[in-house]
């Protein structure tokens, strides 16, 4: 477990990024810098339009004013456009009670965001781009601030407000290198059809999260539930509304089930940076990388993972090799179930869901998972009402969140 560590926490101290199913929540204090007056950071990370991203940055609590931090990095993408290689944040927050915690606090930005973070986070896209050519997300640039007021209460849930004013910048993809791609490979291209439309954005979002969870980090049972609603003005007049809900529920031996569902919806445009985009790592692991995308979309997914209790039976652990990782690993079971499409943009938030729940796609598969998840790989196959040339499909996934 040990040499692992190093990657723990790497991934713990990545920051969360922001998109549709998701916002910046405010990490409670712990661990490296718990009340330090200076804290360092970097997020650096490689993509296909960015190359490699390489930042630096610093949270500052000043010992006499309690409560209150100022914070800011800036970093440079070396394969960037010319004049956009620059990325920025600064800010500062105060916290009011230690309890159920206020906080209010403002950002100056200018980076670079994706609406598919909710399928793969920053440090797996980043290896995966960096060693294999695979990257997974579409992205956009954003400068602009934003003010926000985030209240704990219960201790676990979160309500927030955020107000912010944009810009989108369109990007090109400047990368078709890796380490490890065959000659001729590429990275994949932007969904068809789809662009991102620049311009200027005045949004408000309305976030409630409540968390049940028995841990936030590896969870056992409970419930996790959040809701985005989302209204923007000036050159992209929309409303969307996003909803995740996941259970964890142990089921006997070393066996739990997660069963998550997500729901998104938005009207008014159909830009790439409002649309939702389904199919591939992270949602339905069957099928094509954004194989289906719309202004509607619904998913289901269960896992049954059953942790050591079948391979741990078989009798492999001294075996030369084999024997010194054979207890870190485990099997699973999963079904995933959704599909994402258009509607009329001036349709209400909770219509024109027909399409949708009509051609829901479903595929099922085995998963192979070291150390309860840190590392897996999911073998999937598409039900057999929808199978053709690529009925499997393999993919490995590193710290999914389960």
């Amino acid at each position: 477990m040990r040499k692992y560590f190093w990657l723990i926490f790497l991934l713990l101290t990545t920051q969360p990024a922001f998109s549709q199913f998701s916002y910046d929540e405010i990490k409670d204090d712990s661990g490296f810098d718990f009340e330090k007056p200076f804290h360092f950071y970097w997020t650096p990370h490689f993509n296909r339009v960015e190359g490699f991203f390489l930042n630096g940055g610093a949270t500052l609590r000043p010992e006499k004013l309690t409560g209150l931090q100022f914070y800011g990095d800036a970093g440079v993408g070396f394969w960037n456009e010319k004049g956009k290689e620059l990325r920025f944040n600064a800010g500062a927050r105060k916290d009011f009670h230690d309890f159920n915690r206020l906080s209010i606090g403002f950002d100056i930005f200018r980076k670079l965001e994706s609406e598919d973070d909710w399928v793969i986070g920053t440090v797996e896209n980043s290896l995966s781009s960096f060693f294999i050519r695979k990257d997974y997300k579409d992205y956009y640039g954003v400068h602009g601030a934003q003010i926000y007021a985030d209240k704990k209460f219960k201790e676990t849930h979160t309500a927030r407000i955020e107000i912010e004013r944009r810009t989108y910048d369109a990007l090109q993809r400047n990368v078709d290198w890796s380490v490890f791609s065959a000659e001729g490979d590429e990275n994949p291209t932007l969904v068809p059809f789809s662009q991102i439309i620049e311009g200027n954005e005045l949004g408000l979002r309305l976030i409630l999260n409540f968390d049940w969870r028995d841990n936030p980090i590896f969870p056992l049972s409970g419930w996790l539930v959040r809701s985005i609603y989302e209204h923007t003005e000036d050159d992209f007049d929309t409303d969307g509304l996003f909803l995740t809900v996941r259970r964890y529920q142990q089921t006997f031996s070393t066996h739990r089930m997660i069963l998550s569902g997500w729901l998104g919806t938005r009207k008014g445009s159909l830009a790439e940076q409002h649309t939702i985009d389904l199919g591939g790592i992270g949602s339905l692991r069957a099928y094509d990388n954004k194989e289906f995308f719309g202004n509607r979309m619904a998913m289901l997914n269960i896992d049954y993972l059953f942790g050591g209790d079948i391979l741990q039976r078989v009798p492999f652990e001294n075996v030369p090799v084999l024997g010194a990782i054979w207890t870190t690993l485990s099997l699973g079971l999963f079904v995933d179930s959704g599909m994402a499409a258009f509607t009329d943009i001036d349709n209400g938030l909770t219509s024109g869901f027909d399409d949708v729940f009509e051609n829901f796609k479903t595929d099922f598969g085995v998963s192979l998972l070291v150390l309860d998840g840190l590392l897996r790989m999911d073998v999937a196959r598409r039900t057999k009402s929808d199978r053709g040339k690529n009925d499997f499909r393999i993919t490995f996934r590193l710290w999914e969140n389960l």
